[in-house]
């Protein structure tokens, strides 16, 4: 592997290697915790304890501090890349037993704690690494029982690393050739945990496979790492581990057992993705459901009672860590119903409207006190009083700006007017902008100059700059990826990346140098695509250029 400098390896390797744990990385990438704070569990029985930085979350009702770093899943600042939880810190204690001596190259199969350390961490929050109760496979193999508490914090993540705490300044583990996969059992304490699995530092290694974040089952599963036509001769990232807490748990609980590289042929395991077609992230390919389902909610607010001067309304909430603008509303016909689609999983979504990143913010509490509070059932009655919705499908949102009662509706039948949307009502004589029309995707990654890679998605603050769900694909294998989805009239800000991060477009030389094809831009840390979306839209585009793959 060739050398590189500390200082390079290591700014390199932060951004692949959070972009794993988050679904994105910026230049300036939030402190994380520093290993050197304590020591990860192996096993030698018992459980030990590693201390990590604790975040806060603003108290609902009441306005948050601008600014902040919003956890996975929420809604980054517009036009950048987000800002991740944590960077990992070099340096560190390793597990206990420190790096064994091995005989090298190391012959397959072996399993990951023959020869690799849990040494590098990102994120935050405290982590108890303990023996399990029960093992699922191998009794030889080392069974981890994983407890998070995140306190406030977005994720947190675990590099197995040869030797322990290499970020790319050492070589990785010599392998035998022929390596095919690594396999794995994982489960969740409850079916809830949010995991996402991984092998490879992009930066370092070359490559970086991932599951993408999923639901683990609460039953022991077997999970597979496919290398494909990956020739792997030596590797510093063996595996790893993220977690986040969508959820909001007060605890997190999962379970990996038996993680182990393999030179035969891999497990015919089943196709996880969303199987509702009625999901904005649907994936045909599919043929068990991960859980990890999106659904167009449109929140619509009558702002004609308002009584306040304000420019956009916003919805906020606990799913974005009460940000302060990026889920904006519009009023195309400017009849006051101010409207936007966005994506959630199913389950309650608390939230509430603002105005001008917090200029002003509704009050539902005096509501709540008079008895007509059933709008805002989150509430202790005196302080705060928020919304929520049960997203249940595909959703939609009506309300009054600061109030549960009515205000005089506009005249006529509310809906989308557009015969071209997907959503288009044909009773409706007054269009209240929630219209949604087909946007395809067809991206050539012909010369996209990446050796190896599995899936292609688009992404952006639509999501939250999600790691999966918008996936393309390419049926015939002719290095055309496609794929459609509904969105909004306006603007659509997005980008390209594969693997669930593994790797990502990086327009900004294009930019640099007179590109039009990522507006949304500083031209020296991000540069983002940008669609005006009027109707039916197709986009032919080229991985990583703004211009076309010869």
């Amino acid at each position: 592997m060739k050398q590189r400098s500390g200082k390079f390896v290591f700014e390199r390797v932060v951004c692949a290697a959070l972009a794993l744990a988050v679904g994105a990385c910026g230049e300036d990438d939030g402190g994380g915790d520093d290993p050197t704070g304590g020591t990860t569990g192996g096993t030698t029985g018992g459980s030990v304890s590693l201390d990590g930085a604790v975040g806060g979350t603003p108290e609902p009702g009441g306005t948050p501090e601008p600014g902040g770093t919003p956890e996975p899943g929420g809604t980054p600042e517009p036009g950048g890349t987000p800002e991740p939880g944590g960077t990992p810190e070099p340096g560190g204690t390793p597990e206990p037993g420190g790096t064994p001596v091995p005989d090298l190259p190391a012959a397959l199969p072996f399993f990951i704690d023959d020869y690799y350390i849990m040494s590098g961490k990102m994120g935050d929050g405290d982590v108890e690494v303990a023996d399990c109760d029960v093992e699922a496979g191998d009794p030889s193999g080392t069974c981890r029982r994983i407890t998070w508490t995140p306190a406030g914090a977005g994720f947190v993540g675990f590099f197995f690393q040869y030797p322990a705490n290499n970020w790319g300044d050492l070589p990785g583990l010599p392998v035998q050739p022929g390596a095919t996969h690594v396999r794995f059992n994982a489960w969740g304490a409850t079916g809830t945990e949010h995991v996402n699995f991984a092998v490879g530092i992009q930066d370092v290694d070359g490559f970086s496979i991932s599951s993408g974040y999923t639901y683990l089952p609460a039953e022991a599963t077997e999970w597979a790492l496919v290398l494909g036509d990956l020739a792997v001769e030596e590797i510093v990232g063996g595996f790893a581990w993220f977690v986040d807490n969508p959820s909001g748990a007060e605890t997190v609980t999962f379970y990996l057992d038996d993680v182990q590289w393999r030179a035969d042929a891999p497990p015919l395991l089943p196709v996880r993705g969303c199987t509702d077609p009625t999901a904005g992230n649907y994936n045909p390919a599919a043929n068990e459901d991960d859980g990890a389902c999106t659904y167009p909610v449109t929140f619509s607010v009558n702002m004609t009672c308002s009584g306040q001067a304000f420019t956009t309304p916003y919805i906020t909430g606990p799913f974005c860590n009460w940000c302060n603008q990026g889920f904006a509303l519009a009023d195309p016909d400017g009849d006051g119903l101010w409207a936007g689609t966005f994506q959630f999983p199913n389950g309650p979504v608390e939230f509430k409207f603002m105005v001008d990143n917090f200029a002003s913010q509704e009050d539902l509490v005096d509501n709540v006190i008079a008895g007509d509070g059933a709008c805002a059932p989150i509430t202790d009655g005196a302080v705060y009083a928020n919304r929520q919705v049960i997203v249940d499908g595909p959703t939609r949102v009506d309300a009054l700006y600061g109030e549960c009662s009515v205000c005089a509706p506009p005249a006529g039948v509310g809906g989308c007017t557009n015969p071209d949307a997907t959503n288009y009502n044909a009773a409706a004589d007054r269009d209240d902008g929630s219209c949604l029309f087909n946007v395809t995707f067809s991206l050539d990654m012909g010369c996209s100059g990446l050796e190896a890679f599995q899936t292609v998605h688009v992404t952006g603050p639509f999501c939250g700059f999600c790691d999966r769900g918008f996936d393309l694909t390419d049926e015939d294998g002719d290095g055309l990826w496609t794929g459609t989805f509904p969105f909004a009239a306006g603007a659509l800000e997005y980008k390209y990346m594969v693997d669930n991060f593994a790797n990502q477009e990086n327009l900004i030389d294009d930019m640099v140098d007179g590109g039009q094809c990522a507006p949304v831009t500083d031209y020296a840390n991000y540069a983002n695509r940008l669609v005006q979306i009027e109707g039916p839209t197709a986009l032919q585009e080229t991985y990583g250029s703004c211009g076309l793959c010869p």
